[in-house]
């Protein structure tokens, strides 16, 4: 998903990218209340934002993967320090 939400095709990355930005948004208040099964998704989440940053072969999900990293870490310290 996260290398269809840099893809070159503006149709391709209109479609995914709010959808990964939901996801961290759902996965993050997950975390933070203690939902899903064993509490490991956003973990999951976030192991495939960092394979994301580290593709070398693919400028699109670095740059996007940078950009959900941001967004997951903006949200952990407004959920922690709010």
């Amino acid at each position: 998903m996260i290398s269809l939400s840099g893809d070159s095709d503006v149709v391709v990355r209109e479609l995914f990218r709010p959808l990964l930005l939901q996801c961290i948004h759902w996965f993050t208040s997950m975390a933070r209340d203690g939902g899903g099964e064993d509490g490991g998704e956003a973990a999951r989440l976030l192991d495939a934002v960092v394979e994301g940053l580290c593709d070398e072969g693919d400028a699109g999900a670095r740059r996007r993967s940078a950009e959900l990293l941001a967004e997951y870490l903006r949200l952990e310290f407004f959920q922690r320090f709010s």
